[in-house]
């Protein structure tokens, strides 16, 4: 190989590894968070997508997590079942696919998410959720429907903390380790919000794996150049 291109490269993960020490400093903070938490998904590999450095931050502190599933075909059902058993899960449910079926075109009865969260908040004493906020990271219809329950989901289990990962714009959605720099200086921390960074985004890669259905070369060029694989902001839901 060109020894340029050696140089080139090995001083591009220099400056990468520079600003994620950088940003770990600025941003990051105990991750404290009411437990046990529940992750509200609408497709399986949602986790793996949008979710790994707060999973892995939980996964970190060893903050027991769940996580519910609300589309699904038979492959992306035993999919999420396997990630959610290599995950180190305490539980893992799916909602009726009848009720819930994944497209553009749905829309999701509010109510019956609400109660469908209900339940599992009763049964296993969730005192945290977090889920999709207002814009679904990729404005797909059905993470927005799951930020939409939130107002009933808060009026059936007010007791339960509820946070929302933020979306970023397209440039900073797509601009990986840059991201963090933008962070630091362009968001504003507020006490209530929950920051949680990867030293890696290798793990989104294994994560990805327990999705073989879904990998293909755009989703590993999503994998290489998403905010989401390294960063995640959380931001307290405000029901008012």
């Amino acid at each position: 190989m060109n020894p340029f291109v050696l140089i080139i490269g090995g001083l591009l993960l220099i400056i990468e590894a520079l600003v994620k020490s950088f940003a770990h400093k600025a941003l990051a903070k105990p991750i404290i968070m009411r437990e046990p938490v529940l992750f509200l998904f609408a497709h399986a590999d949602d986790d793996a997508m949008f979710y790994v450095p707060t999973i892995e931050s939980l996964k970190r502190k060893s903050i027991p997590f769940s996580m519910v599933l609300f589309s699904s075909n038979e492959t992306r059902k035993q999919e999420f079942q396997n990630a959610c058993k290599g995950y180190g899960c305490e539980n893992s449910y799916i909602a009726d696919p009848q009720t819930f079926k994944d497209g553009f075109q749905e829309n999701w009865d509010i109510m019956k998410i609400a109660q469908e969260v209900q339940e599992i908040v009763e049964r296993d004493g969730i005192q945290t959720i977090i889920t999709f906020d207002k814009n679904g990271i990729s404005g797909h219809p059905n993470h927005i429907n799951l930020f939409k329950a939130l107002p009933m989901i808060h009026t059936l289990v007010p007791h339960v903390s509820l946070y929302t990962l933020t979306s970023k714009n397209i440039i900073r959605k797509y601009s990986h380790t840059i991201d963090c720099l933008c962070s630091v200086f362009l968001d504003s921390i507020k006490q209530d919000n929950i920051t949680t960074l990867l030293e890696s985004s290798h793990e989104a890669y294994e994560y990805m794996k327990y999705y073989p259905s879904q990998l293909n070369w755009y989703r590993y060029l999503y994998l290489f150049t998403s905010t989401y694989t390294m960063i995640n902001k959380l931001e307290l839901f405000n029901s008012n």
